[in-house]
């Protein structure tokens, strides 16, 4: 139901108050609407939660792996502060001979 439908059968239970009938019908409409929505919002707070559980499983994996396959880096040349000239540059990162 959205939201102008259940707008439209608030206002007909407003304007026949004085009908059983209708209020009863309309009524029941909404009720119907609700135990719908309720149903579908638990029902995805359970999809939402197993997913969550699954993604944590698969990073935990994933860690795992990277510990055993992964290797060590150097981290000394990362470190390290050696000043390149501009020929420096071209030669090692485009292959031109200055």
């Amino acid at each position: 139901m959205t939201y102008e439908e259940f707008l439209a059968v608030v206002t007909n239970v407003a304007q026949n108050l004085s009908n059983q009938g209708v209020v009863t019908e309309n009524l029941t409409k909404l009720s119907d609407a609700y135990k719908s929505l309720s149903t579908n919002h638990s029902s995805l707070n359970e999809q939402k939660t197993a997913m969550e559980q699954q993604i944590n499983s698969l990073k935990e994996q994933n860690m795992n792996l990277f510990l055993r396959v992964g290797q060590p880096v150097n981290t000394t040349k990362l470190n390290e502060n050696t000043a390149l000239s501009y020929d420096d540059l071209l030669s090692k990162e485009f292959g031109v001979e200055v």
